[in-house]
């Protein structure tokens, strides 16, 4: 058995912090700590800030990839949550639909893709209440089909 519990604290580079840190206002995110001098900003998130994302500026940013845990309850409004603030959604796997979330069947979780201004590969994440499904061959399943198989089952 495992101690760790999750994850608390990631690091993301950006090119334009005053830029980013915009952007990730617009998600909702809350501006823990900003330090000029060092051209970063941490931001938390939930009620208990129980996770923390830091923002640092560098001239020649590293992408990552970073997946934000939300609640099934919201999954459905993600997308347009994302299009209210004119942030493109993408398709999580090459020929997946960007007007649904897109789950993965062998995890049990549904999401949705963007990216933030510097090409960070973000993703909204649920947790679906079935849970995991390793019988279903595919990688990747639309929402809609999704829940069509445990309509059936």
């Amino acid at each position: 058995m495992s101690m760790i519990e999750g994850i608390f604290e990631t690091h993301l580079e950006v090119k334009n912090l005053k830029e980013s840190m915009e952007f990730y206002e617009k998600l909702g995110l809350n501006l823990g700590l900003f330090e000029e001098g060092r051209r970063r900003a941490f931001y938390t998130m939930g009620k208990e800030a129980l996770s923390m994302i830091s923002i640092v500026e560098r001239e020649n940013p590293n992408l990552r990839h970073m997946a934000f845990r939300i609640d099934i309850n919201n999954l459905m409004n993600m997308i347009s949550f994302l299009k209210e603030r004119n942030i493109t959604i993408l398709p999580g796997w090459e020929g997946a639909s960007i007007e649904e979330p897109m789950v993965y069947p062998w995890l049990g979780s549904a999401s949705v893709f963007f990216n933030d201004y510097d090409g960070n590969r973000l993703e909204f994440l649920a947790v679906l209440p079935e849970g995991p499904r390793n019988d279903i061959d595919q990688i990747f399943l639309s929402l809609s089909e999704w829940e069509k198989l445990h309509r059936i089952s």
